[in-house]
């Protein structure tokens, strides 16, 4: 894009959503110690991904296409060139929805704890690992799938099967995971490069890559970057005036810089 400033609606809903999830996720950092916070956060998460719920006859469309290595026979996963429907997103969706459907605890699910499904699942989350990545987690030149839905997908899908997982296998693919909130730029400065709102859906992966790694300074960095989409800016300034909430709740971004990688 050659445009300088980038306009987003902020509206309501978004706003409704920024505070809810800062409230959900924070509270539990004033109680206890670091860990019991992150514990804290590891259920909530797992809990409000399982919420997402699944479909029998998706899960039994999806199997007949698994090839028994690790990909799906109907995905094309060298399509790098469309950035609007990138076809290995169809992977991530999947293995989500069949993570879900292992752990979901119901009447008539056969596919909970089942050693076959996991098994596929292993399979389906390892094919990531050595898979050339760019600085950021890259599987597509569409950004916010770069970003955001692909390595959150992947994340939650860990998060589901975190001990159900052999060690080694989780310890490889949860190093898979980026913490994609910290990026330099060119004044030395660290952010998140498409700014604004994307900060936050951005963060969320960083907050599930420290929920899995244990580490509790990347979760802390993670939440200072989304604190910092609260700025509400006082003069309506075109150029040059930062980012934050406009008088219109649009979303006013700063000046789209190289990522020094």
């Amino acid at each position: 894009m050659n445009n300088n400033i980038y306009l987003f609606p902020l509206n309501t809903k978004k706003l409704t959503y920024l505070f809810v999830f800062l409230f959900l996720t924070t509270y539990s950092f004033s109680q206890t110690s670091q860990q019991a916070d992150i514990d804290t956060l590891y259920k909530r998460v797992y809990d409000s991904t399982l919420s997402i719920g699944f479909s029998t006859s998706n899960i039994v469309k999806d199997l007949s296409k698994f090839n028994g290595t690790g990909r799906f026979t109907d995905v094309n996963y060298l399509d790098t060139a469309n950035c609007i429907e990138y076809s290995p997103q169809t992977h991530q969706d999947r293995t989500l929805e069949m993570a879900i459907a292992y752990q979901t605890k119901k009447t008539g699910n056969t596919y909970y704890h089942s050693a076959s499904l996991l098994s596929k699942l292993i399979l389906l989350l390892t094919d990531n690992v050595g898979r050339p990545h760019a600085s950021a987690f890259a599987w597509s030149p569409n950004w916010f799938q770069t970003y955001v839905t692909c390595p959150r997908e992947y994340a939650q899908s860990l998060i589901l099967l975190r001990d159900s997982l052999p060690v080694a296998k989780f310890q490889a693919c949860q190093n898979q995971l980026r913490d994609v909130v910290i990026v330099k730029f060119p004044d030395s400065t660290y952010k998140f490069w498409n700014g604004g709102f994307n900060t936050l859906v951005a963060a969320e992966v960083s907050i599930n890559k420290g929920i899995l790694s244990r580490n509790y300074s990347i979760i802390q960095n993670a939440y200072s970057f989304i604190s910092s989409c609260l700025t509400y800016m006082l003069v309506d300034m075109v150029h040059n005036s930062g980012e934050g909430i406009k008088v219109d709740f649009g979303y006013e971004l700063p000046l789209q810089r190289q990522i020094v990688s």
